[in-house]
């Protein structure tokens, strides 16, 4: 795959996954045509404005906006790199960049895999781990999962949830989305009491056994790059966050 090619495949895993959850979870959402919004009444995710076409107009701009304003569309933007260049469009007209997340990926034909792990890693299937999944996610995302929403996400075929216990203790987390020979890598936390002890890089590692693809994809926050390019992760493009600023 072209460098071009690679980095369209990190933004459409996330976005179908985004779709698929909508789907799946019965979120609400829209596609304008220029772009396509999800909004999750049970839970602070996902809540986005995403796949944001290139040529975005200050007539489509409006249309954001009062969508926004009026609750009918997802109140966080998300776009690549190529058109956050464009950064005038988005803060000339009420919105602030809050964030940048770095869109990476490794081809797995270059990783080799792990075998001795320190942490005692699951894929979730008991109601015990969905419940330590949750917990976790939420106290170090902030994302408050339902059961019935995890349940929904691990039947799933494409989907995989992973539990990282240490000396009985859920401290890990992680979740892939495999579509079209690309798996995306998401909901990777540890707790802060279990944090440089290489648990996040174990429950990635374990994760990357059981997906049968030949790239792994992720965004990352900057606290996590330096774990991602460790495991062999490239960067190719930033997913760029932006908020409509109150009046």
């Amino acid at each position: 795959m072209t460098n071009k090619e690679i980095s369209d495949s990190i933004f459409e895993n996330y976005y179908s996954l985004l779709k698929l959850y909508s789907n799946i979870n019965a979120c609400n959402y829209t596609d304008l045509g220029f772009c396509k919004s999800i909004t999750n009444n049970k839970t602070t995710w996902p809540n986005f404005i995403f796949d944001i076409k290139e040529n975005l107009t200050e007539a489509q701009i409006n249309i954001l906006t009062k969508g926004i304003e009026n609750k009918e569309l997802a109140d966080v933007i998300l776009t690549n790199n190529s058109i956050a260049k464009k950064d005038d469009i988005f803060t000339t007209n009420g919105f602030k960049k809050v964030a940048v997340w770095n869109a990476m990926a490794l081809n797995l034909s270059e990783y080799k895999q792990k075998t001795d792990y320190k942490l005692d890693v699951r894929i979730v299937k008991s109601e015990q781990e969905i419940t330590d999944w949750i917990n976790v996610v939420k106290q170090e995302l902030k994302i408050d999962f339902s059961v019935n929403e995890v349940i929904n996400l691990i039947n799933e075929e494409s989907i995989n949830l992973f539990i990282g216990y240490y000396n009985n203790t859920a401290v890990s987390t992680a979740l892939t989305y495999t579509n079209n020979e690309i798996v995306g890598h998401y909901m990777i936390a540890t707790l802060k009491d279990y944090t440089k002890k290489g648990f996040g890089e174990e429950i990635m590692q374990f994760s990357l056994n059981y997906c049968n693809a030949k790239i792994a994809v992720l965004a990352s926050t900057p606290q996590g790059i330096k774990l991602y390019k460790k495991l062999g992760y490239k960067e190719f493009d930033t997913f760029n966050v932006y908020w409509l600023l109150p009046e």
